[in-house]
């Protein structure tokens, strides 16, 4: 299960970092469009990138808790072992 929650939790950050390359770059055009440069033809809503940036933190988030979860189950299991095998 740990290189499962590892491997999400990565995935999830990879995510994160390209939406947040598509939000500078986004931020970017229009400040080109403000300026006159170009016109802005963006591939995906500034509000649906929004959405998927909250969600995508939501799921780091929840990753992060079940590793502390696993962790805190895992901690548990090894004190009653050791309590069991002293006792």
């Amino acid at each position: 299960m740990d290189l499962t929650v590892d491997k999400l939790e990565q995935m999830f950050q990879n995510v994160e970092v390209t939406l947040d390359c598509m939000f500078r770059r986004m931020r970017w055009e229009m400040q080109q469009e403000k300026d006159g440069s170009f016109p802005l033809d963006p591939l995906l809503p500034f509000e649906e990138l929004e959405f998927f940036q909250k969600r995508l933190a939501a799921l780091v988030g929840e990753t992060r808790e079940i590793r502390a979860q696993k962790q805190q189950t895992m901690a548990a299991i090894v004190e009653k072992v050791n309590r069991d095998q002293a006792g």
